[in-house]
């Protein structure tokens, strides 16, 4: 027996045969075309266009029938680069200007993007280079007159391994067989971590090694919950996780019942669950899940993946169908945080090129160099409002001047909309994170200021212990439950608390279910998680009491070590909720 540790995406138990999914190597043949074939090669290649957009538009519709508009939107990302004038033009520039075959040419073209998208720092567009490998393919095999790659007509269930598997292999496939996925590559954020969790497919990836250790019909166990791929499991192993698997299904039943409802603590108290979101494609869970409204919605997207500034209509057209489906539930939309590590494009690159972007031009820092930039975004966003509840989030933000100078902006383009003749409401919501020790120690300065306070623990932590959270070599120093950060966690509840503002966590922490007593005791009444995690955490709160998490709060914050406060958390976890603790346990680990 075998195991191997990568990163769970989808919770869940499969155990079935595996189907070692082969990755197919590009291999362009022919180089050049003979002189006076060139348009002959142009109308090939834009026949492969013609072939590959029908077939893109199959898997959308294809998907958009199972799982709706917000995960079938991911063909979209594909559509637009087939669609890219730049792209053609690069293209039949090759052929016509090199005699290049149409093969060699567009071979030549998605090697440049994928060079361009590897390098980039950041996980979100890095996990983008399966989406774009697996378009070459299907242009190939167009051009070359082959069927591309499916996932479809396996006679028997399987759990599908490979190095990486496209979301439009996910939609070609027969969802009834695929019991679960395994991949080497990947990350919480990829297209196919995304389908995976809303197919319902137990799914681990970033196993490494999973394609090349495991064999065509080897027995296999998907651990989606704990991130875990058992290879030829022993009997004890496949019993325990049968029973875990009938378990997962009760637990899973019950805990979306209770998710579709606004919860509160078993004494009575309202607390709020909201979701955070990376992309537009993670609603449909969102919803599904039943989070009470989004408390962050981060937008770096919309800039890591052109090579332009997104204009207002491009924002204002995301931000729009998003509040329309919610429906009334909040939306709180964060203006970009880029740093040098984060951008893609040459031109924005120029933004911020510096050595340390975690100390450098972020935030309001780098909005003051770019004014133009974010005074767009917070058009988008005032515009957007006409529509729905949503509230505008400022990152990195140190001190009083810098949300003045935010306060100044708003104003400014509140004047430029009206002068434009934009509906938009002029008493949206204008809050801050609050992410660096500055922020905390200003907090009751800053929240005279602002209409709301979110917790970014993420880089909290990271500034309040001076760890990088980005280096393994002291990654285990990164320590929400370190008696700094609580503090500083508690000074900002209590400072919003006395300053009757709202305030939020969205952090990592916020979603480790484990530190729900001890947040709630705190304080805390809004946490914003993921979207998997909302159910599980509605049930966590939902089985508390207020007098006895207030008590495991006074307790912690007498405590003095990392390990102390763990191991009385551990404890006093079992005790407060020992029925959704047992049945979910695994979760919580």
């Amino acid at each position: 027996m075998e195991i191997l540790k990568g990163i769970g995406v989808t919770p869940g138990y499969a155990i079935g045969e595996a189907f070692v999914f082969e990755r197919e190597d590009v291999l362009v043949r022919g180089r050049f075309v003979k002189e006076g074939d060139t348009e002959d090669e142009i109308a090939r290649f834009e026949t492969a266009v013609s072939k590959v957009t029908g077939e893109i538009d199959e898997m959308r519709d294809r998907v958009r029938g199972d799982l709706g508009d917000g995960v079938s939107g991911i063909f979209e990302s594909y559509r637009w680069i087939v669609a890219d004038p730049s792209f053609k033009d690069e293209v039949i520039g090759r052929i016509r200007n090199n005699r290049f075959t149409a093969e060699y040419s567009v071979d030549r073209s998605f090697k440049r993007l994928i060079r361009r998208l590897s390098t980039v720092k950041n996980p979100y567009m890095r996990q983008r280079v399966v989406d774009i490998e697996d378009l070459e393919k299907r242009f190939l095999a167009a051009l070359s007159g082959e069927r591309s790659q499916s996932l479809a007509g396996f006679e028997r269930p399987v759990i599908v391994v490979g190095h990486d598997i496209a979301p439009a292999l996910l939609a070609s496939m027969d969802r009834r067989k695929i019991l679960g996925i395994a991949t080497d590559v990947g990350g919480r954020t990829s297209h196919t971590a995304i389908m995976a969790r809303d197919y319902g497919i137990p799914a681990v990836v970033g196993l490494e090694t999973a394609g090349l250790d495991v064999s065509a019909g080897d027995r296999v166990i998907v651990d989606g919950t704990r991130g875990l791929l058992i290879i030829d499991p022993d009997e004890g192993a496949v019993a325990r996780y049968r029973g875990l698997e009938e378990e997962f299904i009760g637990f899973e039943v019950e805990l979306a019942k209770k998710s579709r409802v606004r919860i509160a603590t078993s004494d009575g108290v309202p607390v709020e669950v909201l979701a955070n979101m990376e992309f537009p494609e993670e609603l449909d869970v969102v919803i599904d899940n039943g989070a009470d409204g989004v408390g962050l919605f981060r937008t770096e997207f919309l800039y890591l993946a052109s090579d332009d500034v997104p204009s207002e209509d491009e924002h204002v057209e995301v931000y729009v169908s998003i509040v329309k489906r919610l429906s009334g539930k909040p939306f709180t939309v964060r203006t970009f945080d880029l740093g040098a590590d984060k951008l893609m494009s040459s031109d924005m690159a120029d933004w911020s090129r510096e050595r340390n972007p975690a100390l450098g031009l972020r935030g309001v820092r780098l909005y003051r160099v770019r004014p133009e930039a974010f005074r767009s975004q917070v058009a988008a966003i005032y515009r957007a409002s006409a529509h729905g509840e949503i509230s505008l989030m400022v990152p990195m933000v140190n001190s009083v001047e810098d949300v003045r100078w935010v306060r100044e902006r708003c104003l400014e383009v509140q004047q430029d909309l009206k002068r434009r003749g934009e509906w938009f409401n002029p008493e949206m919501p204008v809050g801050v994170m609050m992410e660096t020790p500055a922020a905390v120690m200003s907090a009751d300065l800053i929240a005279r200021e602002v209409n709301f306070f979110s917790i970014g623990t993420n880089d909290l932590v990271q500034y309040a212990l001076a760890v990088d959270r980005s280096n393994e070599r002291v990654a285990q120093e990164f320590e929400p439950l370190n008696p700094a950060v609580l503090r500083f966690v508690r000074r900002v509840i209590e400072v919003a608390a006395e300053y009757n503002i709202p305030v939020a966590m969205c952090g990592e922490m916020a979603g480790d279910v484990m530190l729900a007593p001890l947040l709630l005791g705190l304080g805390l009444r809004s946490f914003s998680v993921s979207p998997a995690t909302v159910p599980e955490l509605k049930a966590v709160l939902s089985a508390l009491t207020l007098d006895r998490v207030s008590a495991v709060a006074a307790e912690a914050m007498r405590l003095h070590t990392i390990q102390e406060i763990r191991l009385f958390i551990d404890d006093a976890v079992k005790n407060l909720v020992p029925d959704v603790f047992r049945r979910g346990q695994a979760k919580f680990r």
